[in-house]
């Protein structure tokens, strides 16, 4: 992590420096996430299904 706290540096295997921004690549892998009310019982039968996969 650079000084900044937002990039680190990547060096290649010809030396070549290459600076990420960490706080782009957070921001693309950030998903929204709604809670609605459930008003059947298909919902919570699906999410164990789900877990019970894993």
């Amino acid at each position: 992590m650079n000084a900044d706290d937002t990039n680190i540096d990547y060096t290649d295997e010809d030396g070549v420096v290459t600076q990420l921004d960490l706080t782009a690549l957070v921001q693309n892998l950030e998903t929204l996430t709604t809670i609605v009310e459930n008003t059947d019982v298909l919902l919570p039968i699906l999410m164990k299904m789900v877990v019970l996969q894993l």
